[in-house]
């Protein structure tokens, strides 16, 4: 609990607050802006545009292909492929970054869904 108190007060976030109830710890974690609000640009668009923002080392791709993934989070790879234009191990590449920046997860396996995760 000490290491969760540390973590978000370097993160600049509030205490968690931690509550009992029978067996089981519930842990209540908040912060003072929302990860879309940090996401958006000065323009009013989305995905991490803003200098600070959560991801802004996406490359134009990544926004396209995180944009379809939000028009339609049921997605496939081979739909991205259609629609960018691109090679499938284009579109890959493009997933990994976006997964590995946490931008996106995936929920299920082959019929499955893209959860956006700004």
């Amino acid at each position: 609990m000490s290491r969760l108190r540390k973590l978000c007060e370097q993160a600049g976030n509030p205490e968690p607050a931690f509550s009992e109830s029978g067996d089981f710890v519930d842990i209540e974690f908040s912060r003072e802006t929302s990860l879309a609000a940090t996401a958006t640009n000065e323009a009013g668009g989305s995905i991490g545009g803003q200098k600070g923002g959560l991801i802004p080392e996406l490359t134009e791709r990544q926004r396209e292909v995180l944009t379809l993934i939000q028009e339609n989070p049921a997605i496939s790879r081979q739909a991205l492929v259609d629609k960018l234009g691109i090679n499938a191990s284009a579109v890959q590449k493009h997933l990994d970054k976006l997964k590995e920046g946490g931008a996106i997860e995936r929920i299920g396996g082959t019929r499955g869904y893209w959860k956006v995760k700004l």
